[in-house]
């Protein structure tokens, strides 16, 4: 059985989601500061897409580090709070947000939000690594 995943781009200030139907089919979602991600949207993403996986970029910044860190510690949490089971991956980002800049520029996306469309990217890119 196919999975809805959540995925996330983790950024300096924001957090870019996309989500993934039982199809394979993708989309962005939304682009939320990271305080706003912990206290109610994550919740409210799991109500509406009742996901399985949460995929989540893996940071090469170092400075962004401690902020995942905790991030990813608050997120765990959550995911207990919800009594799912939940799980989360870290994948892969590089390029993400340079491919969403390609997408951009090629004129291939009319409403825009770059941490949306890596998300989207990085989702993309677990699902096609992960085909069966």
């Amino acid at each position: 059985m196919k999975e809805i995943i959540l995925a996330l781009d983790f950024g300096k200030t924001t957090i870019g989601s996309a989500i993934s139907d039982i199809f394979g089919n993708t989309k962005p979602l939304s682009n939320n500061s990271i305080s706003d991600f912990e206290e109610k949207i994550f919740f409210s993403f799991f109500e509406k897409y009742k996901f399985q996986k949460v995929v989540i970029g893996e940071i090469t910044k170092k400075e962004l580090l401690p902020i995942f860190d905790s991030f990813l510690k608050n997120l765990k949490k959550k995911a207990k709070e919800l009594k799912e089971k939940i799980e989360i991956i870290i994948f892969d980002e590089k390029y993400s947000t340079w491919d969403a800049r390609f997408t951009k520029i090629s004129g291939k996306r009319k409403k825009f939000n770059i941490n949306a469309v890596s998300a989207e990217i990085i989702l993309q890119n677990y699902l096609n690594f992960n085909k069966k």
